[in-house]
């Protein structure tokens, strides 16, 4: 239930900071992209839910993929603040209520 509504807010965030419904297309699809190297990668994930690695290491493993795979800047922020307040393991619910 507390996911739910950790959710929600975070989700409800992010689309009141998008401009219009381009935006927001393009956006949730790159957080829909990250959700996808969650999944597909289970040591990537580990390495961002784990609290055995700092938020600085955990932003330069983000860092080092966004290199490759280019988000936004709305989508890098929202992936930055997630990691910042160790919300990774709520990605999939929060793309669930942005849907």
């Amino acid at each position: 239930m507390k996911e739910n509504s950790i959710a929600n807010r975070y989700a409800k965030a992010m689309i009141g900071s998008l401009k219009n419904d381009k935006e927001y297309n393009m956006v949730r699809s790159q957080l829909q992209d990250f959700q996808h190297l969650l999944e597909v990668n289970p040591e990537f994930r580990a390495g961002m839910e784990t609290s055995l690695f700092s938020k600085q290491q955990k932003i330069e493993l983000f860092e080092s993929i966004h290199a490759k795979v280019k988000f936004s800047a709305q989508a890098e922020k929202f992936i930055l603040e997630i990691i910042d307040a160790n919300r990774i393991p709520v990605m999939d619910a929060i793309l669930e209520v942005m849907e």
